[in-house]
Formats: structure tokens, sequence, C-alpha cells
């Protein structure tokens, strides 16, 4: 699967997922971006209740990585917490809203309860 074709896959997760609406209206304004060292850049906007793609969005999340690190945890290879520790992933961000941004990601990747990014 392409990184596009993935990151369309977490969005619509995201829209799906019922227990994620409390969370994506809290992050309301802010935009969650995935920058991938070759210079893709994907950026997640949360507004109207919703998440949508919007590459002109000003990121207030920075999630930074090369290529084969995004592949890795999009195919559930790599844990999130787990490239951050290991510095495989460069990450800025509120410490407030990073549980709320943690709860997104968890279900854009599908992962379980005790897999949790």
């Amino acid at each position: 699967m392409s990184l596009d074709s993935t990151i369309m896959t977490m969005i619509e997760r995201i829209r799906r997922d019922a227990g994620c609406e409390a969370e994506v209206r809290q992050l309301q304004g802010e935009v969650l971006q995935f920058k991938v060292t070759n210079g893709i850049d994907y950026r997640l906007a949360f507004r109207d209740g919703t998440v949508e793609l919007d590459g002109s969005a000003e990121p207030t999340f920075h999630i930074q990585g090369d290529p084969q690190v995004f592949d890795d945890l999009f195919q559930r290879r790599l844990k999130p917490l787990a490239a951050i520790m290991t510095r495989r992933l460069k990450v800025t961000f509120d410490p407030v809203r990073m549980p709320l941004v943690r709860r997104i990601i968890s279900v854009g990747l599908a992962l379980g309860s005790q897999e949790e990014a």
C-alpha cells in the first residue's frame, strides 16, 4: 500500500470511529504533520468536527522520519512509542494535547488497546 493510500485510510478510520469524536472535537484548529525525509509532507487538519488532508494548513504537531520508519509504523512492524524512544521519529507536540494525538494515531493505525501508540 502506498503512503498516500495509507494516510487516506488513517483519515477514514478516524472519521468512522465513534470513540474518536471527543478527541477530534478537542483538536479543532490543530494540524498534525507527517513529514517524510524525502520531502513528502501530509497535514491532517482538525476542523468542523472532522479531520481532512490540507497541505496548506500550518502544522501545530510535527512527526518526522524516513520513509522506512513510516512504512514500518503503518505496517505495524514498529510501535510509535518505540520509534520515538529510539529517535527514529522526531516529534514536536504540545504535551497537554499529546494523549489526544496518541489516541487518534492509534485509531488511524488500527492498533488495539494493548498496542496503543
